[in-house]
């Protein structure tokens, strides 16, 4: 049976062969038709399609990889963010209504973040068991909780900046702490 796949060696014209032992056994694949002269041969479509499916699920397995792995460290961080704003409250304290405003503001934020990362992690679990359990699930949006968490993250990391500056100020600035002048 002659094939339209080329040789990769000669260019001639191949045909379909099906192996008979080794690891390949059982699976067709091209030989050149001037084989024993020309050892060009290639796999089957088959094995080519398996390759390349192999191939695509790395590439999806490494997305998904990094793209939790960024929503994990903005929950981390997030979480971090709100303690080291409980720390700023408790230990430097709040002088004037707009740092508290600030701080509302920052806390907000991070919650949000978590919040957002949260339901993004849930929402990828759910479709996955559906993908394994072939049960109907629309697929998540999730466009728009990765945006939420992203903006909500760097608002709060700027009022965090802020009210670190504002905290730096109060300690160094012997007015503001009433400690002289």
């Amino acid at each position: 049976m002659t094939g339209d796949i080329k040789c990769p060696l000669c260019g001639s014209e191949t045909v379909t062969r099906l192996a008979k032992k080794g690891q390949n056994a059982g699976h067709a694949f091209h030989l050149c038709i001037h084989y024993p002269k020309c050892k060009g041969k290639m796999p089957s479509v088959t094995e080519i399609e398996g390759k390349n499916i192999a191939y695509y699920s790395a590439l999806v397995q490494a997305w998904i990889q990094t793209r939790m792995e960024r929503d994990k460290t903005l929950c981390t961080l997030s979480a971090a963010g709100i303690g080291l704003l409980v720390t700023l409250l408790t230990t430097i304290g709040v002088h004037f209504r707009w740092e508290l405003i600030l701080y509302a503001f920052a806390f907000v934020g991070f919650v949000i973040t978590i919040w957002c990362t949260i339901s993004i992690f849930m929402r990828n679990s759910k479709y996955i068991e559906s993908i394994v359990d072939e049960s109907e699930i629309d697929k998540p949006n999730l466009a728009k909780l990765d945006y939420c968490a992203k903006y909500a993250f760097i608002f709060a990391v700027i009022c965090s900046i802020v009210i670190g500056f504002i905290a730096a100020w109060h300690i160094l600035d012997p007015v503001a702490n009433n400690k002289g002048g």
